[in-house]
Order: structure tokens, then sequence, then C-alpha cells
């Protein structure tokens, strides 16, 4: 009895340990420059308050306005979207929230780059959505899930993350600036690429100037149904199942591009067709903007509502959060 007692004491003070030397490497290490700081704070702040979740890749994090969703539908929403977020990400993650939120409503983004690629063997990527997931139980279950044993460190302990240790420039910077009121009123630093708008929502204000190299456009970015990794799929069922089994509406959005770049994305008529019959499957409510099913998305969506060839800048976010809302409700009195 008195071993196993030891036994189970040096296993807390070890964990006491690595969550203390995550805690401590965290604040000195992880960048400023990435408004995750501020998400993680306000998911906190607003737990149990919840109602409404964004999720999908960074044409949903960069491009839909939170703001102006509540004000449209009367709703709480949270931007949780990721880089490259892939959809077993989405999954996990409103998993997560609906332990300590009321989650009624989803809006999850699905594009060609989402559906014909396997970002779950992407350890950063992967490693995005792990660090927006609050619950214990929801983590360990997503790291047996998408991350292979070598990764299991990474996802574990902070400090595996950090590039260059000894960059005390990074340190004094990143330390100095959480010290600040502006770190307080959850303002992002001038040197980070992009602003905090709050609820999870950063975005860019310039304007996209409308050239791209499109000899560097991959088939990552094309169209193919013959290409569609079948785990993306079966992660948006098994989304549409748990939204059904615990009272949530499920509604998938397809974001348009600038147009220059969405023609070279290829039949793009048959995507439209694909997703029409997958969200007929799983019961889900599909808002789709690409080109070729709305024919005036490029006279709301206007050259200046972008930040690049793909995403929106602060302007396109709230437009298009006006033009989803209102297509919603319209939907909703059907």
């Amino acid at each position: 009895m008195r071993s196993f007692r030891k036994i189970v004491i040096s296993l807390v003070i070890l964990l006491a340990f690595v969550f203390g030397l995550n805690s401590v490497s965290r604040y000195m290490y992880e960048s400023v420059r990435n408004n995750i700081v501020f998400a993680r704070e306000e998911l906190e702040e607003n737990k149990g308050t919840i109602d409404t979740l964004l999720l999908g890749t960074s044409l949903v994090h960069w491009g839909l306005d939170p703001e102006v969703i509540d004000e449209e539908l009367g709703v709480k929403s949270f931007n949780l979207a990721t880089s490259a977020q892939p959809l077993s990400g989405s999954y996990y993650l409103l998993k997560d929230q609906v332990k300590s939120n009321p989650i009624k409503t989803v809006f999850l983004g699905v594009s060609v780059p989402g559906m014909v690629n396997d970002y779950d063997k992407d350890t950063p990527v992967k490693l995005g959505v792990f660090d927006r997931i609050s619950s214990p139980a929801v983590k360990a279950e997503y790291m047996a899930a998408v991350a292979e044993f070598k990764e299991y460190e990474q996802f574990l302990f902070f400090p595996t993350r950090v590039v260059n240790v000894l960059d005390t420039k990074a340190v004094k910077r990143n330390v100095a600036y959480k010290k600040s009121e502006e770190f307080k009123e959850k303002i992002s630093p001038d040197y980070a690429p992009y602003i905090y708008y709050g609820m999870g929502f950063e975005s860019k204000e310039e304007v996209y100037d409308g050239s791209f190299n499109d000899e560097k456009l991959g088939n990552d970015a094309i169209w193919n149904r013959d290409r569609i990794v079948d785990v993306n799929v079966e992660y948006i069922k098994k989304t549409a199942q748990f939204c059904n089994d615990n009272g949530i509406e499920l509604n998938l959005v397809i974001f348009p591009h600038s147009y220059e770049f969405a023609r070279l994305q290829g039949d793009l008529s048959d995507m439209d067709k694909y997703m029409e019959e997958l969200s007929a499957e799983i019961g889900a409510e599909l808002y789709n903007y690409n080109f070729t099913v709305r024919q005036d998305i490029y006279d709301i969506m206007t050259n200046d509502c972008y930040q690049d060839k793909k995403h929106f800048n602060k302007k396109g976010a709230g437009r298009f959060a006006e033009l989803l809302c209102s297509d919603y409700k319209e939907t909703s009195l059907k």
C-alpha cells in the first residue's frame, strides 16, 4: 500500500512539474504574433454562454466575423476555425465545446482543399486544433485519433515546439508585451500579421491587388472527385451524426474565392452537385457561394473584399457574414 501511495504521489508531483513547465514556457515562448492566446482566454471567459460555433479552415478564421453574426441572428458565436483545419479537428472542437457551452448551431466551412487534402498529416495544423481544445478527455481522444506516437511529445510538452530556446530577444519581446496593458485589452501588437477583433476572429484590412502566379496552383487546390480523401467525408458524417444526437443544427458553407482563382479550381459544378448530395444525405443545410451557383456573388463580394486570392479581408468578412445571415434567415422561414 505504501509503495502504491508513493507511486501516486510521484505521478502527481511529475504532472505538477510538467504543467508548471508548460505554463512558464508558454508565457515565455508562445509568440504574441499568434492571437491564439486571446482566443483561449475568451473561450474561458465566455464559458457557458456560446451557442453558435464557426468551424473550418482559414477561409472561416479570417473570413467570417462573429460580431456581425451575433448582431444579425441574435446569438453568441465564437470563431474556432484554424489554418488548414482538418475536418477531424472541427469534429473534436465541436465535441469539446458541447461540454461547456449550450451549442445550438454550427457553421462549418468546406472547400476544395479541405476535401482533397489530408490535413491530418500536418503536425502544426493538428497542434493548432489541439491548443484550442479545453477538455483533457477530448484532448486525449483527439491525440489518440490523429497523432502519430512520435508527435505525442509535441502535443503534450509545449517546450518541444520551440525552435530556438536561446532566442532571448523573442522571449524579452513576448514577456514585455504580455505584461502590457495592450495585452490585457486583447490588442494585437503592431508587428502581428493580423489584428484580433474578438471571439476568436482575426483579419487584415489590406486589399488584394488581383495578381498571383497561376503556375503554382497545384492539384491540392483543384476539385476532383477521385482525389477526395475518405477520412474527410467520414468526419463530415461524424459531425452531422454528433449534431443530430445533440440537437444541434449543422450548416455547411462553401466560401467564394476571387474569380481569377476560382475559375482555375476545376469543375466546380461537379463540386456543387457532390456537396448537394452529401448535405442531403447527412441532413445538413448547404450554403454554396461558388460562382457556378451564385452568379451574382462577385457583385456582392467585390474585389475590395479580399486580402488575397482566396481570403476575405475585414470588410469582406463582415459583408459575407451579412450575406450568410440573410440567406440563413430566409431558409429558416421556409
